[in-house]
């Protein structure tokens, strides 16, 4: 478990801004290995081929595109033959650095990483699942390096409730805020992988909260789930963070 640093002084002012319409997705699998754009006129063409392995996420920036990708068939358990990795590219789908997969062991560095983003430092954070219900936030570097790891927070983190993070996201100032929707929390990290503060966020009647993005007036927005909660309990919530 990470350490949460002292005297922190992080406020969350929080507003409702609208519910969202039911919408009804059908999720299909694909094992197509390309990644694709989408052109202004509609027309698609491929970036990059990634065979054998299946593109899972993308995360694009000014410079880079990260994609996570990994072998056919299941997920979990993840084998000896399991290929995880990181692939950075740059903006017309070439190969920047060396693929991002082992550490200095020549052990697997992730499990099976579901949400990544780039800091400050222009070092990778990422969510890394062990499990269906257990993950961790991960910060590498380019070198296959890790810098730290965080577990979460014990005052809310237990065996039976671990550590499960959704999405994350960076603030102006370089720190980086994951939602736990199990827990119905925030968690506010520094650079360094310290916990600087976490937020429950029921107490601001933000429940099951999952995806968030910062945008460029440093506003967060909040993206709340559903499950085991009627369908009106669908928001998005739009708060002001200070001191972060």
């Amino acid at each position: 478990m990470a350490t949460k640093l002292p005297s922190a002084q992080v406020i969350l002012t929080c507003q409702l801004c609208q519910k969202s319409s039911p919408v009804n997705i059908k999720n299909r699998k694909t094992e197509d290995s390309h990644l694709y754009s989408l052109s202004k006129t509609g027309l698609m063409h491929i970036v990059h081929d990634f065979s054998p392995l299946l593109p899972k996420a993308v995360y694009v920036s000014d410079d880079n595109i990260i994609m996570i990708t990994r072998e056919k068939g299941d997920v979990f358990p993840p084998t000896e033959q399991s290929q995880r990795h990181i692939v950075v590219l740059d903006q017309m789908g070439k190969q920047k650095v060396s693929v991002i997969k082992y550490d200095k062991q020549n052990k697997c560095l992730f499990s099976f990483v579901m949400r990544r983003i780039i800091d400050k430092t222009f070092d990778i954070v990422c969510i890394d699942a062990l499990s269906s219900g257990c993950r961790r936030i991960v910060k590498v570097d380019n070198k296959s390096t890790i810098k730290w790891v965080y577990e979460g927070n014990a005052d809310i983190n237990t065996d039976e409730i671990p550590f499960s993070p959704a999405d994350l996201a960076i603030t102006q100032s370089g720190n980086i805020i994951a939602t736990e929707a199990k827990t119905h929390s925030l968690h506010i990290i520094s650079e360094e992988g310290f916990l600087i503060k976490y937020f429950m966020m029921e107490d601001m009647n933000v429940s099951l909260p999952i995806s968030l993005d910062i945008d460029l007036n440093g506003t967060l927005w909040i993206g709340c789930n559903t499950y085991n909660i009627p369908d009106n309990n669908t928001k998005f919530h739009k708060l002001e963070i200070t001191g972060c």
